[in-house]
């Protein structure tokens, strides 16, 4: 998952009581991610477009509150980020 175009997704999502309208094949990829978490609904795609209306769940909201703080997003993203081949587990 890619924490910017997440973190970007989100916020706008948040602002628009209608839906987010998700453009680019990107950008709904991670929309697509977003969803399969629970973090978003979708409630239109149009493939032909290659765009969709995404709407944020509870789970959306909360996830949502903890990208408000950069040190916060920062520690999600290291937590999902693969650890690199010199790190011992």
């Amino acid at each position: 998952m890619d924490f910017t175009l997440a973190r970007q997704i989100l916020r706008a999502a948040e602002t628009d009581p209608d839906g987010y309208e998700v453009h680019g094949r990107k950008m709904r990829h991670e929309a697509e991610l977003m969803r399969e978490a629970g973090w978003l609904e979708i409630t239109k795609s149009n493939g032909a477009r290659s765009t969709m209306l995404a709407r944020l769940t509870e789970a959306g909201h909360r996830v949502g509150r903890l990208f408000e703080k950069d040190a916060a997003a920062q520690r999600l993203l290291t937590a999902f980020l693969p650890r690199s081949s010199s790190e011992s587990p």
